[in-house]
């Protein structure tokens, strides 16, 4: 008896962890949509969105860093998203649509596992 409960209590737990993972990457996607088209209507500078996607995709860190194949990739966006942020030139335009393009496809790319 005992160990039937404790099983379905790690049932539950699992459940709830892979829902707020979930949830976590779909407010990131959806979050950054709106960045995008905020950057298309010229609403934001580009530094600013810059630093606004390494804000969005900071918690989002933990979730790439446990799968090997994307530490390499994840570091050298991180390292763009920095020069972006703290440059003295700031990035152009282009380059930070591109940046937002490659972080939705990394939030696509992590809502699969």
């Amino acid at each position: 008896m005992l160990i039937g409960l404790l099983l379905a209590t790690l049932l539950v737990l699992a459940v709830l962890a892979l829902g707020g993972y979930r949830r976590r990457v779909r407010g990131g996607t959806y979050a950054l949509k709106k960045l995008a088209e905020n950057i298309a209507k010229g609403r934001l500078q580009p530094r600013d969105a810059c630093c606004d996607i390494r804000r969005i995709t900071q918690p989002l860190q933990v979730f790439v860093a446990s799968h090997p194949q994307h530490q390499d990739d994840w570091q050298r966006f991180r390292e763009q998203l920095l020069e972006g942020c703290f440059s003295p030139d700031p990035p152009a335009l282009e380059e930070v649509q591109h940046l937002v393009a490659q972080a939705m496809e990394w939030l696509k790319a992590m809502e699969r596992y």
